[in-house]
């Protein structure tokens, strides 16, 4: 359904269903005294979506509704407006149980009626702004980050109670360096802090709070670990594999290698990453999982994890036989008795005389 102008009217109702969509691209205001409720896509594009609260129009107020897995999308620098006359019909707003997004244009989307947010607000692009009454309690605000200078931001108005879960993500393989700094959240002061943090695993993060801005610093980057291919080796032979890791950090921080759990024997170099490994006859056959960890020596430190396998093969080891059983001497007639002893190194065998 395209909207471009017009009412929902006082007492009417509009659902977007799952799988529905509703594109809200008029050039001017698309006024709702009703109540919609999003369970599906709502896209807004251009003009104003407003909810109504006024006596002449039948006495409704409008209500949005963002339903679980419901996603509004703000796709260009526009708005969720709100009138109210003021005659105590209602009071307009916006329940999010849902995710509200804004995911286009560099400026400023604001919601000004009344938010609720139980779901999550999500600034991929630009600014979105909480104009009015808000409340974020149980909710989860996450900022989408494309590089330093690119990178979503939520801006409260007036005194923020903050509470709830703060996230981020990075987007389009970026990666930020140890230092960077992302002023993501303004308000014009505030009380309480985030109780949960959801921030991408890869780096350490510290999550700063002063007197108008809220920011999110890198204080350390994950080294990366390339991942080695299988292996094959036979028993009593020696295998060696190197381990190749960097530091994205400037200047790259020292790493160190180390293996869990490997098998007896297996070695690793803490500096080079290089493993040798002779494996023993009762090592065979087997398929070993060997796991590298690589760490950093940054504050805290972070580490990266790779695995794969060696396959070890059964080697036949020849037995052996004395070099010189000595030259012995016998009279005609007589019997002669000479004893081998032989020395079978191969445990998966034995010796058939």
């Amino acid at each position: 359904l395209t909207w471009i102008s017009g009412r929902i009217g006082a007492g009417s109702t509009l659902t977007v269903a799952t799988n529905g969509t509703l594109t809200a691209g008029g050039s001017g205001d698309m006024d709702f005294s009703g109540i919609l409720t999003n369970a599906g896509i709502m896209i807004l594009t251009n003009g104003v979506l407003r909810c109504i609260a006024y006596s002449a129009y039948g006495g409704g107020y409008g209500l949005l509704v963002n339903s679980p897995g419901g996603l509004i999308d703000f796709q260009a620098d526009v708005f969720i407006d709100t009138y109210n006359d003021g005659s105590g019909v209602g009071a307009p707003g916006l329940i999010n149980n849902g995710t509200v997004r804004k995911s286009s244009g560099s400026g400023t989307s604001s919601v000004n009626p009344p938010f609720f947010n139980l779901g999550t607000v999500d600034a991929r692009s630009g600014t979105l702004g909480l104009n009015g009454a808000y409340d974020l309690t149980g909710g989860t605000l996450t900022f989408g980050i494309r590089s330093l200078t690119n990178f979503g931001k939520i801006q409260l108005a007036g005194a923020a109670t903050l509470s709830g879960t703060v996230g981020a993500s990075l987007l389009n393989g970026y990666q930020p360096l140890t230092g960077d700094s992302f002023p993501v959240l303004t308000y014009g002061s505030r009380t309480g802090i985030f109780t949960n943090t959801v921030l991408p695993f890869a780096d350490a993060w510290l999550t700063n709070y002063d007197t108008t801005v809220f920011s999110l610093q890198v204080t350390n980057v994950r080294p990366t670990l390339l991942a080695n291919a299988s292996q094959v080796v036979k028993e009593l032979n020696t295998l060696q594999v190197t381990n190749v890791a960097t530091d994205p950090d400037v200047p790259p921080q020292s790493l160190s290698f180390s293996l869990v759990s490997p098998p007896g024997g297996m070695h690793i170099d803490a500096n080079s990453g290089i493993i040798t490994w002779t494996p023993a006859q009762n090592q065979s056959p087997a398929t070993n999982t060997i796991t590298v960890v690589v760490t950093d020596n940054g504050t805290p430190s972070l580490a990266a994890t790779n695995s794969f396998s060696v396959v070890v093969q059964e080697v036949n080891v020849a037995p052996s036989l004395p070099a010189n059983i000595g030259t012995r001497t016998v009279d005609e007639l007589s019997l002669l008795t000479v004893t081998n002893t032989a020395t079978n190194f191969n445990i998966h065998s034995s010796i058939i005389g």
